[in-house]
């Protein structure tokens, strides 16, 4: 396939994962980070690139734009075989029993 094709899959699986867009978390000020289309290539190189001008971002180099806490999320649904959890912040947490078994 082209480029253009694989850059569009290779985006939507970083969506998938929580990159590019708010985790929806109630930490205020929340970045959504870059995760970079077609189009912005179209447009910086005049539609004149290929598949080794991108390649970098493979490895979140380049035009990629993730917060810590995108990061961090990552981590822990890798941890937790794939399921995917929003995030919260909290202070403490009282009155809570924990089992410890």
């Amino acid at each position: 396939g082209s480029p253009q094709n694989a850059l569009t899959v290779w985006k939507d699986h970083m969506v998938s994962q929580g990159f590019g867009y708010k985790l929806g978390t109630d930490l205020p000020g929340e970045k959504r980070g870059f995760i970079p289309n077609s189009g912005v290539y179209d447009k910086a190189y005049r539609g004149s690139w290929n598949g080794l001008t991108v390649i970098s971002i493979s490895i979140g180099q380049g035009e990629v734009f993730s917060t810590p806490l995108q990061m961090a999320n990552l981590a822990a649904t890798i941890a937790n075989r794939g399921y995917f959890v929003t995030p919260h912040i909290v202070k403490d947490i009282q009155d809570a029993e924990l089992d410890s078994t």
